[in-house]
């Protein structure tokens, strides 16, 4: 959990959220830090370096992908999910893998969040 706090804190340093997101990020880290949930692991690479490599609770997964849509939006690409496919990917135990896998090659990014 202390990696996990460090990158969302990293993130308040950066500006890449607010304050009162971070609050709500490690409230939810608090949370489910004993629950053994599974994690969404966001990742966000630009010619060939790591700017996003973060893991959060599945239960953030709503923060986790509309993060990952920010930077989706900024290649021209949208990441579109709807409140049914969110309950589905919290409530469904065997659901696992990647779910977004955007790569932009005349950007040379690449956006995946993918569920451990």
């Amino acid at each position: 959990m202390r990696e996990e706090r460090y990158k969302i804190l990293k993130l308040v340093q950066e500006g890449r959220i607010t304050a009162e997101e971070a609050e709500e990020l490690l409230k939810k880290l608090e949370e489910n830090q004993n629950r053994g949930k599974r994690l969404l692991l966001l990742k966000v690479i630009e010619n060939g370096n790591n700017i996003v490599n973060i893991s959060i609770p599945l239960s953030l997964a709503k923060w986790g992908l509309k993060f990952a849509n920010s930077y989706a939006e900024k290649y021209g690409e949208k990441i579109d999910f709807s409140p049914e496919e969110w309950e589905e990917l919290i409530s469904n135990p065997d659901l696992k893998g990647k779910i977004v896998d955007i790569n932009v090659p005349e950007k040379n990014t690449q956006v995946t969040v993918e569920i451990v």
